[in-house]
């Protein structure tokens, strides 16, 4: 089978490349060690190492953590970094060293210094455009719904990424659509990033060390999605001592513990957040009694919780094992017309990993782990019973390689493979004594290699380029059903298990380039082909959990789109503002969407069929400017954009907009230290309003309303916008606990931003006479929060 021969490629590849590194071991001794914030133990990067008199050194990574491979003796290591005291440590180096360097804050005040998680020149001279990264205490002060930092929010501020409004958690980067987009916990892919359809974010920012955005060409170490890669790092725990911090606010609190398991060598963190809007509920109960109000019919509330252990094997070899699920629950229940609804939706994710460092050169990660998404809903009416289900769940297995070669180059390898299981649809129910049973699972397979290197050509030219070759299948057990042209069901096909029914290859490269004009100027460019074989489905006009992932089969194919972009890049003030503009152009092929539809989507062996495929562009300009110095700090982005579709079997075979189509995309983001007890942040955002279809017109005949629709996505909603601000105040810090009280307020302006618009229809037909008024659904007025946080230690 072609399924097994995928499993014995991967193992002889990971057996081959062991090889290939046993090979660069050298008879010298390795030299680890974490670089740590002396009173809270976080990890600190980009902390500079220095050996004297060898004058060979590095920079700690985004965990703190460093490596050098250094020959036998006594010799002086220096660390610094800025804002804290450097020290001086003598090693006498015999054997394999682990050690752990605590740097303490510097005392002399230094107003308005901003430690960024990048270097002070990072976006002038990274080779890489379009990269955004963020550490976790720049996501914190940000003004937030409900006091709760957010990430995914985080990233909708970024020149290129843009959301659809408030109720829909997708991002859509560039033109691509929210089933493109990458997001990567500890390398544990997530199908889902939110809770309450975006209202809250799908994980604490507790847990993050820094997380990294990608929107230009994807590099080859990353694949299976098109779009924009999110890559979030978890925060490792603390080898040495206990600690924990966690937030108390209005809706939910949160709690995270880190605590060594074997002091120096192990660490455990720990984190779970809860909604208490049951309690809220009740309280609403007591005092709106009417049985008619919806707030008393309703059910909602969240949980999620992570784990991730860290254990130091051997000086060289490191495993982690890490977890991240989380569940929303939502009900509704009218007792005087016997209606129940109950819907969930579900993320669970788990990897173990091992980390081998051959020699200072050369390192290895291998990592196994799963994914799982799922989405349900329960209904009730009188005798009625229904229940959908829709989920994924992937199994993978990753070799990865990072080696250093001679001359600056940095050289990326190592393979993948996944094992899909796609349930679009599962639909049971009774009607009276009638019972119904509808499913048919997807099982698919894809597997590749990948090879990304990073060289500097010139003094003033610095070059990255790779290759992602893939494999993929679509397999067995499944049933392929045939109708003819009524849709009556007319024949069927049955497929064992693992049998191949179809298959793809495809070969994705990417280059990207950056040219310095001066320390303080460059010029970058970027050009990628990459391909998908899972889709996002979407059922309606904003993205919801209801939305369905569907396989690449012999009726879907892959998408492939081709992104190219130009950029300059430039620094002032020795750094302190930094700015670029930037050109993009992206096709987009075999995209999909639904023919007919969600209730023919219902029935699994329609499924395929109701699909239609088309193409896209998208093309738009960049402006981003940013302060990184000083009391006063923040950004401001402007995206000026479009993004098309076109399908032969929708708007007559014309190109339209697509429904996340924004002209204008603008957002200014300022944080204000006052003094060393209260800071001020303050967030506003403007962009086009969403594309949608509306009638044109209504006709009557023969006793029927007919619509009379425009073009497809021709009407635009109002325009969103709104202002929101937030004042954190530091509380007075003890020996072993500090803690700080954040106001925020949401739509400080009470904008009544638009979230659907539904026509109010009334006249009596036969009169001839119809009366129909627009009405506008909007989700959030004005929203004050208090949150208190807290850190003990």
């Amino acid at each position: 089978m072609k399924s097994e021969f995928l499993h014995r490629i991967f193992v002889l590849f990971f057996l081959v490349t062991l090889g290939i590194g046993m090979l660069h071991s050298q008879n010298s001794y390795l030299l680890t060690g974490k670089v740590l914030d002396a009173a809270t133990r976080e990890p600190l990067m980009n902390a500079a190492i220095l050996v004297t008199p060898l004058q060979i050194g590095t920079i700690s990574d985004a965990s703190g953590k460093f490596e050098l491979q250094l020959p036998k003796g006594q010799m002086e290591l220096q660390v610094s970094f800025l804002g804290y005291k450097a020290v001086k440590e003598n090693i006498n180096l015999t054997k394999n060293l682990s050690i752990t360097i605590l740097l303490q804050p510097n005392v002399v005040e230094m107003e308005g210094v901003t430690i960024s998680s990048e270097k002070p020149d990072q976006n002038v001279t990274s080779i890489q455009s379009g990269t955004v990264q963020l550490d976790a205490k720049e996501i914190a002060q940000l003004p937030t719904l409900m006091g709760e930092p957010d990430l995914i929010n985080s990233f909708r501020t970024l020149p290129g990424v843009q959301g659809v409004g408030e109720g829909n958690p997708g991002l859509y980067v560039r033109g691509g659509d929210a089933g493109q987009n990458l997001m990567l916990l500890d390398q544990m892919p997530l199908y889902n990033p939110s809770h309450l359809l975006g209202f809250f974010p799908v994980f604490s920012t507790d847990i993050i060390q820094n997380a990294k955005l990608i929107k230009g060409a994807i590099p080859a170490n990353y694949g299976g999605k098109t779009s924009s890669v999110m890559d979030i790092s978890m925060k490792e725990g603390d080898f040495y001592r206990f600690s924990g911090n966690g937030s108390v606010g209005i809706l939910s609190s949160d709690l995270t513990i880190e605590t060594p398991t074997q002091k120096g060598k192990g660490s455990l963190v720990i984190s779970g957040r809860r909604t208490y809007l049951e309690g809220i509920k009740s309280l609403s109960d007591l005092i709106i009694s009417d049985s008619k109000n919806f707030f008393n019919q309703t059910n909602y509330y969240f949980y999620d919780a992570s784990l991730k252990w860290v254990y130091v094997l051997t000086p060289k070899t490191r495993l982690t094992i890490a977890t991240f699920g989380g569940q929303d629950k939502y009900s509704l229940t009218d007792g005087e017309f016997e209606v129940t609804n109950q819907m969930d939706w579900i993320n669970w994710v788990g990897s173990v990993g091992i980390k081998h460092t051959f020699n200072e050169n050369l390192t290895a990660n291998f990592t196994s782990g799963f994914s799982q998404y799922q989405f349900g809903i329960d209904a009730g009416f009188e005798a009625y019973q229904f229940h959908l289900f829709s989920g994924v769940r992937d199994y993978y297995h990753r070799l990865d390689f990072t080696q250093k070669l001679n001359h600056g180059m940095l050289l990326k390898y190592g393979a993948s493979f996944t094992r899909h299981q796609l349930t679009p649809s599962k639909v049971t129910g009774e009607v009276e004594e009638v019972s119904i049973n509808n499913i048919n699972r997807y099982y698919s397979s894809e597997g590749s290699i990948y090879f990304q290197g990073d060289v500097k050509a010139s003094e003033n030219l610095s070059l990255s380029a790779g290759i992602r070759p893939t494999y993929y299948q679509h397999v067995g057990p499944y049933s392929h059903y045939t109708r003819d042209a009524s849709g009556l069901l007319t024949d069927s096909l049955t497929y064992a298990e693992n049998e191949l029914i179809e298959d793809f290859f495809s070969l994705d490269p990417n280059l990207s380039c950056v040219y310095l004009l001066n320390p303080q100027a460059s010029v970058k460019a970027s050009a990628s082909l990459s391909h998908q074989f899972i889709h996002l489905a979407s059922v309606g006009t904003v993205s919801l959990p209801t939305d369905i992932w569907m396989p690449s089969t012999q009726f879907i194919k892959p998408q492939k789109v081709g992104l190219a972009t130009v950029g300059y890049f430039r620094n002032f003030l020795d750094n302190q503002f930094e700015t670029s503009f930037e050109l993009y152009y992206k096709y987009l092929d075999n995209q999909i969407d639904f023919l007919n539809g969600l209730l023919d989507n219902f029935d699994n062996t329609k499924i395929e069929q109701n699909i239609v495929h088309g193409v896209g562009q998208a093309f738009g300009a960049e402006i981003f400017i940013k302060k990184q110095y000083g009391p006063l700090t923040g950004w401001m982005s402007y995206t000026l954009s479009r993004t098309l579709r076109k399908f032969n079997n929708i708007n007559d075979g014309y190109w339209y907009p697509a429904k996340y189509d924004r002209v204008h995309d603008f957002s200014i983001t300022m944080n204000y230290q006052l003094n060393d007890r209260w800071n001020l942040s303050a967030l506003w955002v403007y962009a086009t309003g969403n594309a949608m279809t509306l009638p044109a017109g209504r006709y009557i005949i023969q006793g029927n309303v007919v619509n009379d629709y425009t073009d497809v996505n021709s009407f635009r909603m109002p325009a969103y916008h709104r202002l929101d601000l937030s004042a954190t105040r530091q509380l007075k810090k003890k020996e072993h606990w500090e803690s700080d009280l954040v106001l925020s307020v949401y739509n400080v302006y009470n904008r009544a931003n638009p979230y659907f618009i539904y026509f109010r229809v009334k006249g009596d037909i036969d009169h001839y006479y119809l009366s129909v008024n627009p009405r506008q659904i909007s989700l959030f007025p004005i929203l004050p929060a208090l949150t208190l946080n807290f850190k003990f230690y």
